[in-house]
């Protein structure tokens, strides 16, 4: 009338056994590990790629601000390592800015600036009497976003324009 449970019977298909959660959770730690992995290359990344954004937005607006002010267009040149100008001149009020957002923003940030006269033939005369040849250079460290040792490494933007 009552199956009586036969222990031998059934023995290997009841429960799971201890090697079974050990596999499972060394599968679910390296799973848990790569997703980690993923995060912290994920905020690096963002990281490099706000730095790289903002140099982008910093020379347009410097060459915006050079547009607006072509008549005194040559004295916006300036090389890597110079400091802030004082002055209170329109073009040295926008070198200080630019240098103050560069240092601000960019982690070791240095700029340079070249302006050179364009000739004739290079400024679509006679559409264009006379032109600029316009050359930003930023310079910034992202090593410390890389993983990489302070100093190691330099991030360059170049950009060229002709106003």
């Amino acid at each position: 009338m009552s199956k009586r449970f036969r222990p031998s019977a059934n023995k290997r298909s009841r429960g799971i056994t201890l090697i079974e959660v050990l596999v499972t959770l060394v599968v679910v730690a390296i799973g848990l590990l790569g997703i980690a992995g993923l995060q912290v290359t994920s905020l690096k990344l963002g990281f490099v790629a706000e730095n790289r954004s903002n140099g982008v937005i910093f020379v347009n607006n410097i060459l915006d601000r050079m547009r607006a002010n072509t008549k005194n267009i040559g004295s916006y040149a300036m090389a890597f390592g110079s400091t802030a100008p004082t002055g209170t001149t329109q073009s040295e009020k926008d070198l200080a800015e630019f240098k103050s957002q560069i240092s601000t923003y960019l982690p070791d940030g240095d700029a340079e600036i070249t302006v050179a006269a364009g000739d004739a033939t290079s400024c679509d005369a006679p559409l264009v009497a006379n032109c600029w040849d316009i050359t930003v250079a930023l310079r910034w460290n992202e090593a410390n976003s890389r993983g990489g040792k302070s100093g190691a490494a330099q991030t360059f933007l170049k950009m060229s324009s002709r106003l």
